[in-house]
């Protein structure tokens, strides 16, 4: 990308934003099932105990795609891992909206929870590339400070069980 020194372009904060929205979107879809539970119980007919397991099968994924994910930011570049992250993530969250099937639902879990686990990796590796290395450390505690902004878009009536 070719920095220069303590010099940033507006094409550059405009990638950084761009992906902050993708992050802030995949913690949305992270934690849309804490205001849903109770439609969710309704919809799929099932049980607390079943409903727990969308949580453990998101967290679990997530996790186990950290690392490999890591290693196809690396190989690839961050801003197509990002795009597949992105649509990856939507997919999930359409079959998610519109299926009323259980085992269905796990597996769009599954899909959401491949794409968010490129966000964050994604947005830290185009950081570097994009800004003075004086601006990366910055860049990254906003980056994480303002992704959780993701975490108040439960109510929103775009999400995955929005409430009226």
């Amino acid at each position: 990308m070719g920095v220069e020194r303590g010099k940033v372009s507006a094409k550059a904060l405009v990638v950084w934003l761009t992906a902050m929205c993708v992050y802030i979107v995949a913690i949305a879809g992270r934690t849309s099932f804490g205001v849903a539970g109770v439609h969710a119980i309704d919809r799929f007919d099932i049980d607390a105990s079943r409903l727990a397991v969308f949580t453990s099968v998101q967290v679990g994924v997530y996790v186990l795609a950290q690392i490999p994910m890591g290693m196809l930011v690396d190989r690839f570049d961050a801003r197509k891992l990002l795009l597949a992250g992105a649509l990856i993530l939507a997919a999930g969250q359409l079959i998610l909206g519109f299926t009323d099937s259980y085992m269905i639902a796990i597996f769009a879990r599954v899909l959401i929870s491949v794409g968010d686990s490129s966000a964050f990796l994604s947005v830290m590796r185009l950081l570097p590339n994009w800004f003075p290395m004086s601006w990366t450390p910055v860049l990254q505690q906003l980056t994480g400070a303002f992704g959780f902004v993701g975490q108040f878009s439960p109510r929103c009536r775009f999400c995955t069980y929005s409430t009226p």
